[in-house]
């Protein structure tokens, strides 16, 4: 037993850890355990947290003579880990379809401003333009497009992840109750890191490089006579 002043209340989650977790000095709990300069487990927060694995190898390496055991969270926490395996699974098949409906909006884009212009483009190739640098004016006009159009979206975009940041959105129902099961808070987090934003946007310019192919090809194909009538 034990006396203890109260200097807050804190609210877990977790119900089974609301229930029996607390917090106290770390030189009071040892001496209220008998345990003077003793530690019973130490918790370290990697930053950035992908490096969790490296640092858990550097630990073993330096502490390979002491009576410690070592672990990250991965290993005390598997349940979480197949989780989050399937939501990024699901995620991924999302994500499929959304860059192909992007696809084929960029390639409907590129279709109709080739198509459009065909009268143009047969002038300029009467006019001795050369069949690769007039594909290649078309490509640089839909990489300036692409550009735009992912420097409006990150601007637009960017304030709203930033305020859900700081204000994240909670959870009610039966999802809260499954995030509150697995040790979580039911909260939906957002991120603003930068680092994010560069696999969507890497995967976008990719699609636009492919779609590129198109007016190259269509390039070398134009008949002026024909695009001139």
């Amino acid at each position: 037993n034990g006396l203890f002043r109260i200097g807050g209340i804190a609210k877990i989650a977790a119900p089974e850890l609301n229930k029996a977790t607390i917090f106290v000095n770390l030189d009071y709990a040892q001496h209220f355990f008998g345990a003077i300069g003793g530690l019973s487990s130490y918790c370290i927060i990697v930053n950035p947290a992908r490096d969790f694995e490296q640092v858990t190898s550097k630990l073993k390496t330096e502490f390979l003579n002491d009576d410690l055991e070592i672990m990250h969270w991965q290993t005390l926490m598997p349940e979480l880990v197949q989780s989050i395996e399937l939501d990024n699974a699901s995620g991924l098949i999302m994500l499929f379809i959304l860059y192909l409906v992007v696809g084929f909006g960029i390639f409907g884009t590129v279709l109709m401003m080739v198509s459009e212009r065909n009268f143009e483009l047969g002038v300029m190739l009467s006019l001795g333009t050369p069949r690769f640098k007039l594909g290649l004016l078309l490509c640089v006009e839909l990489l300036l497009l692409t550009f735009i159009g992912t420097s409006a979206a990150l601007a637009f975009t960017y304030p709203i992840l930033w305020y859900f940041n700081l204000n994240p959105i909670p959870l009610t129902g039966d999802m809260a109750e499954v995030m509150i099961q697995y040790g979580m808070e039911p909260i939906l987090p957002f991120s603003a890191s930068f680092e994010v934003m560069k696999s969507p946007v890497g995967a976008i310019l990719l699609i636009v490089v492919l779609i590129c192919l198109y007016p190259m090809r269509f390039t070398q194909k134009i008949n002026p006579v024909e695009a001139m009538k």
